[in-house]
């Protein structure tokens, strides 16, 4: 590094700014914090960091599905106690179905959302 009076007037001051370090072990991720430090943005992150990230929504997804289908099937159980009677007389077949659907579905959606929460504190 050249000494603040050899360098051009213009950037002198670069000269007392505080270095980014450049390493032969890291230099990959050393280069983009330098270009992040420079541009003044953020490093972006590299795929294989996120690696799994896939597998853990799917589980999570799979998870929270399997969770609201246990709810329902608990729900439906009660009701055939209560009422002596399945579920589907009550509120016929097609809503059955649909109340199903929609159990997986929303048990999915808080699966993803528990996992993404989850992700985000990390």
């Amino acid at each position: 590094m050249p000494r603040p009076e050899q360098l051009p007037e213009d950037i002198k001051a670069i000269a007392t700014l505080n270095a980014v370090p450049l390493r032969h072990e890291s230099f990959d991720d050393d280069t983009e914090n330098i270009v992040a430090t420079v541009l003044g943005v953020a490093a972006k992150t590299r795929r294989w960091e996120d690696r799994g990230a896939w597998k853990a929504k799917i589980a999570y997804a799979l998870g929270g599905a399997a969770a609201a289908c246990m709810f329902v099937l608990v729900a439906a159980l009660i009701h055939f106690w209560i009422l002596s009677r399945p579920l589907s007389a009550s509120i016929g077949a097609p809503l059955t179905t649909l109340l199903l659907i929609s159990g997986m579905a929303s048990g999915a959606w808080l699966g993803l959302s528990f996992e993404a929460r989850k992700r985000k504190l990390r």
